[in-house]
């Protein structure tokens, strides 16, 4: 389709947002976000399938007073870097969804860009989990753990309540394993009918009974994990040689009572020749939606060796151009990277921007709330409890704000500390505070991403 005759609308699961220091736009069944500036927000708005590319591009020139070349450039640089919160067909199709002129204002150039509350909650329901993943980046405990406390029913809906009404649309239920609790279905149909969109992931074998009370509840779609069909390595990656066999019944069982399923692979050197058979094996179940996870270092256990080679990576690229075209418009595969990161950076050289306290948080088993799953643990991280405070209080909290946008000093004794990049770091939000520590022994320091490290001293990727 040629794009002078291609008409652009907002996905019908894409919404535009106004906010105090930028605007946002997200999809919440794909947990995707990304902060904008008035501009964009406005030509993202003008999208509502009657406007062609150059009548957004007219509209910004005599709107904005900007030179027809520079309004051009614009225009198609951020339909292009938005185009999976965008739509378009070749004839017209009227969804107006948004005032275009809601979205100019004006915002303090040095403000740290984020959401006037979380746009996405993650909840870690519990911490116990029967399988011991050799890959795992979350600290688990024992399924028999009684002793590690978990959030009541009552309190956890409380929570979601006072999210929902600060606009909070997607929650995720992690763990462990999630469904360990008893509750799962019921905290499911709290948030969906309050509209909100909720996805959850398991490894267990559930029954047809737990299954058709989460699809009566309302949840579009079960994440399972799954990341090998051959015994010995699925004894490798989460000590049950028969995983495959177990798991399948999930997913066809859930397929039968009208839940969609995807899953998600984590891909190691393992399993990574045996991709393409477990891809048909998956589509011959019936999974629509095959998502392929890299391989990442965790701060609990490790091992080097189940990073996949470079040799191993291309081999797999090479194999999507055969994977994609066998799935054709029938399954939906998510690839994973098969390049390292530090070289295929964004456009402007920085990383994709980490959501942790920008437009998301992590509610931990005990209350406890961070940036991120993998930062839970640590005191340092912890920005508050939602047993004695609110959503609200906490995003709004010094603690957050400190992580967000810390002082310099924080940084002192490191390459940041005198870095001249060190406000471009702060304001766009590319920091991994968990790489950063595995790479230094500390919080405060350069991560992985860091242009100014010649080579990390840890393997990555």
């Amino acid at each position: 389709m040629s794009e002078a005759n291609t008409y652009w609308a907002l996905h019908p699961d894409a919404h535009l947002r106004k906010e105090s220091t930028c605007a946002s736009v997200f999809r919440v069944d794909l947990q995707e976000a990304r902060l904008l500036s008035p501009l964009q927000a406005t030509v993202l708005a003008m999208c509502d399938g009657t406007k062609r590319e150059d009548d957004i591009v007219r509209f910004v020139r005599d709107g904005f007073g900007i030179d027809e070349t520079m309004a051009n450039t614009f225009v198609r640089a951020t339909l292009k870097a938005h185009a999976m919160f965008l739509s378009f067909a070749s004839a017209k199709r009227e969804c107006f969804r948004y005032d275009p002129l809601e979205f100019v204002f004006s915002i303090p150039e040095t403000a740290v860009r984020r959401t006037d509350a979380p746009l996405f909650l993650t909840w870690l329901a519990t911490k116990r989990c029967p399988f011991e993943c050799t890959y795992c980046c979350i600290k688990t405990s024992s399924v028999w753990d009684h002793e590690s406390p978990e959030i009541s029913t009552a309190s956890i809906l409380s929570v979601f309540n006072e999210a929902l009404s600060l606009g909070t649309k997607g929650f995720f239920l992690s763990g462990g394993e999630p469904f360990l609790r008893k509750d799962i279905a019921d905290v499911v149909r709290f948030i969906t009918h309050r509209g909100g969109l909720v996805q959850t992931s398991t490894k267990l074998q559930l029954n047809a009974q737990t299954l058709r009370g989460l699809a009566e509840a309302g949840l579009r779609e079960l994440q399972v994990s799954i990341d090998d069909y051959v015994p010995e390595v699925l004894r490798q990656l989460v000590q049950d040689p028969q995983y495959f066999e177990r798991v399948s019944s999930t997913i066809t069982t859930a397929l039968a009572v009208g839940l969609a399923v995807s899953t998600n692979t984590v891909v190691t050197s393992l399993n990574i020749r045996h991709i393409p058979q477990l891809v048909a094996r998956l589509a011959h179940l019936g999974v629509k939606k095959i998502i392929l996870s890299n391989y990442i270092r965790s701060m609990w256990k490790h091992v080097d060796a189940l990073f996949p080679t470079a040799e191993d990576y291309a081999w797999l690229e090479d194999q999507f151009v055969s994977l994609m075209h066998q799935a054709g418009d029938t399954l939906e595969l998510r690839q994973c990277r098969t390049k390292d990161p530090r070289t295929t950076l964004g456009s402007d050289g920085k990383c994709v921007a980490c959501p942790g306290g920008i437009y998301g948080l992590v509610i931990s088993s005990n209350g406890d709330v961070s940036l991120c799953d993998r930062l839970v643990e640590f005191t340092e991280m912890i920005v508050g409890n939602i047993l004695t405070q609110s959503i609200q209080e906490i995003w709004a909290s010094e603690q957050l704000r400190r992580l967000v946008s810390p002082p310099r000093e924080f940084f002192s004794g490191t390459l940041c500390y005198e870095c001249a990049d060190y406000m471009s770091c702060t304001l766009h939000r590319v920091r991994c505070y968990r790489d950063a520590r595995l790479c230094n022994g500390r919080f405060f320091s350069p991560d992985f991403f860091c242009e100014r490290l010649s080579a990390p001293p840890l393997r990555f990727f």
